[in-house]
């Protein structure tokens, strides 16, 4: 593979990174609900990430 094609490859992955491969954010779990959470991601997985938060003192 020559620079010329390297390059080409490189801007094609970004192009797809800034649309078509991004994942939004569904909801935001303290770490105390993670196993309800779990239980919800499974079964629509396709609304989004779930991020675990932690539970500060």
């Amino acid at each position: 593979m020559n620079v010329f094609q390297r390059f080409k490859m490189a801007f094609a992955l970004q192009k797809l990174l800034s649309s078509d491969l991004q994942s939004g954010i569904c909801a935001r779990v303290p770490l105390s609900e993670v196993s309800s959470a779990i239980d919800t991601y499974g079964a629509e997985m396709t609304k989004g990430k779930f991020l675990i938060t932690p539970t500060l003192p």
